[in-house]
């Protein structure tokens, strides 16, 4: 007959759970931590207009080039997908965003990691 070990159980003695919680600090008032401004802000944002300091030119996406350049343009989100980059670092970013936009003079692959 094979030999039996003992079950982990076996080591660790049974603790039962108590069977009342016991109020610890109750002249203090129970809350998630945030005053009641901060709640405000959140729930209630004052938005103010953004003006930008100089003028962006529109643009297709066809007239798009390369380097900075102050422009606007209007698309449509035709296709969004996520691509996996492996890594051997343990906490580095594992892949981007691919967006396409798409506008009447042509498409966009913009990438968001």
């Amino acid at each position: 007959m094979a030999h039996q070990y003992p079950s982990i159980q076996s080591f660790f003695p049974f603790v039962s759970p108590p069977n009342h919680i016991e109020n610890v600090g109750t002249s203090a008032e129970v809350g998630d931590g945030f005053t009641a401004e901060e709640v405000e802000a959140v729930i209630h944002p004052k938005l103010g207009s953004w003006v930008p300091q100089q003028e962006y030119d529109e643009v297709g996406v066809r007239s798009l080039v390369p380097g900075y350049q102050r422009v606007t343009f209007m698309g449509r989100v035709v296709n969004l997908y996520d691509q996996q980059t492996p890594s051997k670092m343990p906490k580095a970013a594992r892949g981007c965003l691919k967006v396409v936009v798409k506008d009447d003079t042509g498409a966009l692959m913009v990438g968001v990691s």
